[in-house]
């Protein structure tokens, strides 16, 4: 379906709209952009392997201790999942036949519908409607999930949603009926269980805004108070807990009283492993790694001839010790002696093949200095086809592998924000070695007056991750959220407070933090970590692009799609290439440019995930 298309369906939506919907002074709740093109690919293929009951509020949603009361009167009327139910078309027409809503009330925080149906793989699904719209590609099981979120919907008014599966329109409607003092009162544990040395626990739930939340045990407490989406969430530490006893822990939410109960299993006896990880490099700066596990307070000690270093293994068990080497030879393999307690225990071997004078490569800096609330900086040049580049700072790094022209076009987007004038170091690596150090100076102060961002949700147990900050600016003021895994923001219109949530278009990998960019106005803002606790199950290797044509100078396209945690996926063509490697959701999203590549002739991408090869044409149609 076209751009033009796809406006049409949203004029006639608006248009019904009017005709339906009468207008009700009730108050409304911003909600969070819904995702491009792009992001609905990524998105349909997360979908497979998330659960369907999801909780979108938080981010814990293990299933534990479950105590609700106050059931809501009007609850959302529910079609089993996996049933194709044929559902008549609300003008009285003919019936559609193999699609069907979801949902078409909601009392939640932030309303949505879901269409569910199958159509011919490749098939544009469009839901629209006046208070948002989504979009997505029929996958080769020939089903589709749609899930379509409303932004500024009033509040028990009910309204008309098309969905435009290809050619073929079907009516639908959905009513909101989100009352944010009649909320259900709800208490979950997460867990019931802690093996760490400091046993802790995460309750949440939901309950009217500003109601207060007190937990109490004999060895720790918490308190705080529901959210004004009606959502809550705390964490409480357990110091001293006994460990294989079972002790009580008492939830209050307003005047009401819950009981749960928490067992320590942490295990203080730890056998000692190790295996080293990295034999071999070809950086300027070698080293090795140690990772294994001890006693606590257990000696480890590793030694060579151009390096030692030790360390005392701590209260969690265990250990990981990074070694450097200063001044290895080249192509000679050494030993490394290590001692546990003083005492040898064994050798291990290592051999660096650092080469200082990379043939073929010539590669200068673009630009030294910048004044743009974004600043960058660039490398330009030539080199072997499949030559790695990584540049390093301390505020990002970027990487790319050349492609079979040669050509080098590679920037770095520096973020966090660097101090305005003060002169930082990049370090540009070849194949792993340092090739030059260069320095970049940004001129950009520009962090805004009377506004505040706060990160309030950073880590996540669910299949449906999300990150959660929390703001306080005046009208007008562009808010957003920027990671490797999704972006998000929002423009406020009135001055005042909000939420603003990121919903992460590919799975982050289990366990690992990452860095979410806060921006105010486009300039930087702050940062904080965030870590996701799920772990999907073993994907498919699958690849697709985005746009198999570009009008940008330098050419681009975008490839993307699912293969297991750690795969290696290579492009390649006659003007460019990249890798990259799948994460830990199984999904993997890679943009390579294609310089030198000719105007209107199509040449052959290909992307090799983990062996199986997949063809993808591209064409060039702007000098």
């Amino acid at each position: 379906m076209s751009v033009d298309t796809r406006a049409r369906h949203a004029v006639r939506g608006l248009q019904g709209s009017v005709v339906l919907v009468a207008p009700v002074a009730l108050p409304v709740v911003a909600r969070r952009h819904r995702l491009s093109l792009i992001a609905g690919l990524a998105g349909a293929l997360a979908i497979a392997f998330a659960s369907m009951a999801v909780a979108a509020m938080l981010p814990d949603a293990h299933p534990g201790d479950d105590t609700a009361t106050n059931p809501s009167t009007i609850p959302d009327p529910e079609i089993p999942d996996g049933q194709l139910v044929v559902l008549p078309q609300d003008d009285g027409g003919a019936v559609a036949a193999g699609v069907h809503q979801k949902n078409r009330t909601s009392t939640a925080v932030e309303p949505y519908t879901r269409f569910i149906g199958s159509a011919a793989p490749g098939t544009l699904v469009v839901a629209t409607s006046a208070f948002g719209d989504a979009d997505m590609v029929v996958g080769e099981s020939g089903e589709f999930d749609l899930k379509l979120f409303f932004e500024g919907a009033p509040t028990g008014v009910t309204f008309p949603v098309t969905l435009s599966v290809g050619d073929v329109d079907h009516g639908f409607h959905f009513t909101w009926l989100w009352d944010p003092l009649n909320v259900d009162i709800t208490v979950h544990q997460a867990y019931g269980t802690s093996d760490s040395p400091t046993p802790f626990e995460k309750f949440f739930g939901t309950a009217p805004p500003g109601t207060p939340i007190t937990i109490t045990s004999a060895y720790g407490s918490a308190s705080g108070e529901a959210w004004e989406e009606g959502e809550w969430y705390l964490k409480v530490f357990f110091t001293g807990a006994p460990v294989g006893e079972a002790f009580p822990v008492s939830v209050g939410v307003g005047g009401e009283s819950f009981s749960f109960s928490f067992t320590s299993l942490f295990d203080g006896t730890v056998e000692f492993a190790v295996h080293q990880e990295g034999t071999s490099s070809s950086s300027a700066s070698p080293y090795t790694r140690f990772i294994g596990t001890a006693a606590p307070g257990t000696h480890i000690l590793v030694q060579s001839a151009y390096g030692s270093k030790d360390l005392e293994v701590g209260e969690s068990g265990e250990f990981n010790l990074k070694l450097w080497f200063s001044g290895a030879p080249t192509g000679l393999k050494f030993p490394i002696t290590l001692s546990v307690d003083h005492e040898y225990y064994a050798t291990f071997y290592f051999t660096s093949n650092y080469d200082p004078d990379p043939a073929g490569v010539s590669i200068s800096q673009y630009n030294t200095e910048s004044w743009d609330s974004a600043p960058w900086i660039k490398f330009h040049g030539t080199a072997p086809a499949g030559t790695a580049l990584v540049a390093l700072s301390e505020y990002g790094s970027a990487d790319m592998v050349v492609g079979s022209s040669g050509e080098v076009y590679f920037k770095l987007y520096f973020s966090p924000l660097p101090p305005a004038d003060v002169t930082f170091p990049v370090t540009l690596k070849v194949n792993g070695s340092v090739y030059g150090t260069y320095n970049f100076t940004s001129h950009f102060d520009g962090e805004p007056a009377g506004t505040t961002v706060t990160p309030i949700v950073t880590e996540s147990t669910t299949a449906d991750p999300y990150a959660k900050v929390e703001y306080w600016a005046p009208a007008g003021t562009t808010i957003a959220l920027h990671s490797d895994y999704g972006s998000a923001s929002v423009v406020t219109s009135s001055t005042g407070g909000g939420h603003l949530k990121l919903w992460f278009t590919s799975l982050p990998p289990k366990g690992v933090p990452f860095p979410v960019t806060i921006k105010v106005n486009g300039a930087y803002y702050g940062s904080f970590n965030f870590t996701s606790w799920y772990e999907a199950a073993g994907v498919t290797k699958t690849a697709d692009n985005v746009y198999g044509s570009c009008s940008e100078n330098p050419p681009f396209d975008v490839y993307l799609g699912t293969a297991p945690a750690g795969t290696t996926i290579t492009i390649s063509s006659a003007y460019g290439g990249a890798t990259t490697t799948a994460g830990g959701d199984g999904g993997w999203e890679k943009q390579v440019f294609f310089s030198g590549a000719p105007l209107n002739e199509a040449f052959t991408v290909t992307v090799d995930v983990g062996g199986q090869l997949f063809y993808f044409g591209m064409v060039v149609t702007t000098p």
